[in-house]
Parts: C-alpha cells; sequence; structure tokens
C-alpha cells in the first residue's frame, strides 16, 4: 500500500489484502473455542476482540500524529501511516508462527497436567453440547441457524462499520478540531468500548446467557444512532456514536460464543467463515449507504437513522434465534 500511485493500485492492492486477512479474525474466533472452556469462552472473546477499539485507541491519534510527517524522506503523509502501522503486524505474524500451537496436547509450555486437565474438560464441554454431530463442512453452510446468524451480523456489520468509517469524519466537522484531537478523541470513545466489552464478557460467562447481552449491546447501538441523527448538541451527538461503538463491541462477545455451541468441529469452522464473510459485507454497503444519504441531504442524519433501523432489526432476530435454539435444546 505504501507504493500505491493510482486509483487502481489502490483497488487491486486493497482487494489482495483484503483477501489476504479474510480468514484471519473467523479462525481466531475458531481457535480460541479448541482452547476455552465454554464457561470462559466469552471472557476470552473480550480480551481477544479489546484489538479492535484498543487499535483506534491507539492507531487514530497515532494516525493523526503520522500524517504530520508529509514531506518527509519524500513519502507523503498516508504513506508514513502505512509503513509504521505496518511492520509491527508482519513481525508479529512471523512470532505467532514461532510460538503458537493448533491446540492444547500440542503446546509445551504447558505441563503434562495442564494439558489433561484442559483436554479433559473441553471433551466434557463437547460431549455435553447440543450442536448436531457429524454435519459436514459444506452442509454447515446450509444450516437455517448460519443463515439467521448471517443476516443478524451483516446488519451489525453495517452499524459497525458505518461508525468505522464516519465517527473521525463527525467528530471533526461536529466539533471543529484537528486530525489529532479527532483521534485522541476516537480513541477515548473506544476506551470506553473495551471497558463495556470486558464487562459484558465476564457477566456473559458468569450467568451462562448470551442471547438477552447481544439485545443490549445492539439496544445501545439504535440509542447511539438516534442521538447521533437527532440530538442537537454536538457533544451529544459524539457521545451517541460513543454508545454505538460501546453496543456493537459488547454484541459482538457473546455473539460469537454462540457457532461454537450451535455446531461443532469443521461445521462450525464452515459456519463461522460464512457468518464473518456476509458480516463484512456492511464494510461496503453502511458507508456507501450514508455516504449517498449525505450527498443528498446534506447531512448524516438519514444514514444514521437507517443504521438505528439495523441495529433494531438484528435485535429482533437474536431473540428469534434464542427462541428455535431452545426448542432444539
Amino acid at each position: 500500500m505504501l507504493f500505491v500511485r493510482t486509483p487502481l493500485h489502490f483497488y487491486l492492492l486493497r482487494a489482495l489484502l483484503g483477501l489476504a486477512e479474510a480468514g484471519f479474525f473467523p479462525g481466531i474466533v475458531y481457535y480460541l473455542s479448541l482452547w476455552f472452556p465454554a464457561a470462559q469462552r466469552a471472557r476470552a472473546l473480550s480480551r481477544f476482540i479489546t484489538a479492535v477499539p484498543l487499535s483506534a485507541m491507539i492507531g487514530n491519534p497515532l494516525g493523526g500524529w503520522l500524517l504530520g510527517f508529509d514531506g518527509t524522506l519524500g513519502l507523503r503523509g498516508w504513506q508514513w501511516v502505512f509503513l509504521v502501522e505496518g511492520i509491527p503486524s508482519v513481525l508479529l505474524g512471523l512470532v505467532t508462527l514461532r510460538f503458537l500451537t493448533d491446540r492444547p496436547e500440542q503446546a509445551r509450555w504447558l505441563s503434562a497436567e495442564q494439558r489433561d486437565w484442559l483436554v479433559a474438560r473441553l471433551r466434557r464441554d463437547e460431549d455435553a453440547s447440543a450442536a448436531p454431530h457429524g454435519l459436514p463442512g459444506l452442509r454447515a453452510l446450509a444450516h437455517p441457524v448460519v443463515w439467521l446468524a448471517c443476516t443478524m451480523y451483516f446488519l451489525y456489520g453495517m452499524t459497525f462499520y458505518g461508525y468505522t468509517f464516519w465517527a473521525p469524519i463527525i467528530v471533526r466537522e461536529t466539533l471543529g478540531v484537528d486530525a489529532v484531537a479527532t483521534g485522541l478523541i476516537t480513541g477515548l470513545m473506544a476506551c470506553l468500548a473495551v471497558v463495556a466489552m470486558l464487562a459484558v464478557g465476564a457477566s456473559s460467562d458468569r450467568t451462562g446467557e448470551r442471547f438477552l447481552h447481544m439485545t443490549a449491546g445492539l439496544a445501545l447501538v439504535v440509542i447511539g444512532y438516534l442521538g447521533a441523527a437527532l440530538l442537537p448538541s454536538p457533544i451529544g451527538r459524539v457521545v451517541g456514536l460513543a454508545l454505538v461503538l460501546a453496543g456493537d463491541m459488547s454484541f459482538v462477545v457473546p455473539f460469537w460464543c454462540l457457532p461454537s455451541t450451535l455446531l461443532r468441529g469443521a461445521a462450525a469452522a464452515a459456519g463461522i467463515a460464512l457468518v464473518n464473510a456476509i458480516g463484512n459485507l456492511g464494510g461496503f454497503f453502511a458507508p456507501y449507504l450514508i455516504g449517498r444519504v449525505r450527498d443528498a441531504t446534506g447531512g448524516t442524519a438519514g444514514g444514521f437513522l437507517a443504521l438505528a433501523a439495523c441495529g433494531a432489526v438484528s435485535g429482533v432476530l437474536v431473540l428469534v434465534l434464542r427462541q428455535r435454539s431452545g426448542a432444539r435444546a
């Protein structure tokens, strides 16, 4: 990305980057299900997914600062962003290959007693699961529960990527601040989202309940987008966006605990991949929707109201999935 020179170069390299990273998140979700018992999975996922808001908390101010290097050593500011923020990903990828193992049985950094305990604990979870046995991976892609989760996650993706792409612009224009201050404000919003996500993960594991925690997160998303669209105060609109991120992060933790309880083995891996792929399509539609509404109306209120509706529909689907999975169990 550092050496992009034309729009065509950008589109091609961005597509290749997307292909390269597409398997990372669903792979990690499935990977954690092989290591953590069900009663601890939401906390494990919440700690992993803190990387999303933490990257914003650190990366947004850093990106604003790096843009100020425009012209240094013959590089534009955006080139410095790709250079400095890309190197750690490459180095940590190499470290991961060296130190992480696929399953607990292979972890030399655990004692034999620890490995045996963990393997036995995970096996008890699998034996107690109501998920169907022996469902092939490709057949899982046609499972009704998987497509219900896909629809729910696509609508969530609309709300999340709408925030991701537009929050810095709205904060900058609404409050009239520069790039560095915008990064600091959105970083603070990400910090609040981390706290909410860790709290939801702990509560979901403690109670063993996933669906109502997901619904509560989506309720925050709806309230936040309504506030961002309708409140007259600039600070009130920014607070509304902060609620959107906190709600999105609170939803995603218990949501990703579901595939490994509704499906197992290769079916769970295929289902997780499909749900993530469909959800990521929201990354295209949401920014496009808000941009079109902004061009047509001169503001983002209509787009935010549409995203509030997406959050509300996703919340209804959560309750439908809760009823279906409860009946099957």
